[in-house]
């Protein structure tokens, strides 16, 4: 289950990372559904915890929810 997870918030970090170099050219309509994925995006990328110094993640939903996070980002690049 953790690889399976690891797999996904790769590739959802990678098509995020996408998504913010193509930021300029997103359509008028697409700009706040853009900026919703990429706030929930973002909770993907780890933090440090300085106290313990470990990898944190915000996103706390299940795989399901990254799934469908993830599909939403693939749309979102073949709209753009």
């Amino acid at each position: 289950m953790q690889n399976q997870h690891t797999v996904l918030v790769g590739q959802a970090l990678q098509y995020r990372d996408k998504l913010n170099a193509k930021r300029h050219i997103v359509p008028k309509e697409l700009c706040d559904h853009w900026h919703n994925l990429m706030q929930e995006a973002d909770k993907l990328v780890p933090k440090i915890n300085p106290n313990t110094r470990k990898k944190q993640l915000k996103f706390t939903g299940s795989i399901e929810d990254l799934r469908s996070l993830l599909t939403a980002l693939k749309k979102m690049n073949t709209s753009v």
